[in-house]
């Protein structure tokens, strides 16, 4: 991700910072800048703008992105229209380029989607998902070990990605956030609402500190759908307490 367009988010100048994202995307019309832009109307809460902009993304860069449908899905969940959200993951989970683990992420998604909706149907649809899924060799890639860990493996996610061969380093720190946000879902799922809140909390707040020292992770997190699931939630969560 461009860092001068995050500069500008981080002090306020929201313009200029989509004029920059639109500006890239111009200039080099590709999946990463087309999503760089739809992340920055998503930072800003712009979610009718976000969907809009990956909508034309899949009709004119290309439609067999999942990224594009993942993004799309994650703008109308925060929009509070789950039925349009996991449509658009439904229509990413037959797209030809996916994660590296051979299309992992859409389906964790809408698991994690489904629970906190409290639609059990949906819930199980996505875990029919990630097994199939598993069944691919690519699958050891994460975040495979996370799905297997979900679904019901045995084995504990940390030992099959230890055996996955993967580097540590900021990749590991941002799995491991990850995971807190797939055990707040778990939380919700058994009746913790303090573990849930606690873990909503880590997974959905970054700092502009992390941006400065830490921006390959700052940026890891912000390009996951998990950020901003997590993040809606604290806005739910605000919204209650504050009686509105």
């Amino acid at each position: 991700m461009a860092l001068r367009v995050w500069e500008h988010v981080q002090v306020g100048e929201v313009n200029v910072a989509i004029a920059n994202a639109t500006t890239n995307l111009r200039e080099n019309r590709s999946a990463s800048t087309a999503n760089e832009l739809g992340i920055v109307y998503l930072w800003l809460r712009e979610y009718e703008a976000a969907w809009l902009h990956y909508h034309r993304a899949q009709e004119e860069l290309a439609n067999n992105i999942s990224v594009f449908y993942g993004k799309a899905g994650i703008a109308k969940w925060c929009q509070g229209d789950w039925c349009s959200a996991f449509d658009e993951w439904r229509a990413g989970l037959r797209c030809e380029y996916t994660d590296w683990a051979g299309g992992i992420s859409i389906p964790l998604v809408m698991w994690a989607a489904a629970v906190l909706a409290d639609q059990a149907p949906l819930a199980e649809e996505a875990i029919v998902h990630l097994i199939e899924r598993l069944r691919s060799d690519q699958s050891v890639l994460w975040p495979g070990p996370l799905a297997s860990w979900i679904v019901g493996d045995s084995q504990d996610f940390r030992l099959k990605r230890e055996g996955s061969g993967q580097v540590a380093g900021d990749q590991c720190t941002l799995d491991e956030w990850q995971v807190e946000f797939y055990k707040g879902v778990m939380d919700l799922r058994d009746g913790k609402a303090d573990g849930f809140r606690h873990r909503m909390r880590i997974c959905g707040n970054v700092s502009w500190i992390e941006l400065a020292q830490a921006p390959r992770v700052f940026f890891g997190k912000i390009w996951s759908d998990e950020f901003f699931v997590a993040r809606h939630q604290l806005d739910s969560l605000k919204t209650v307490v504050d009686g509105n």
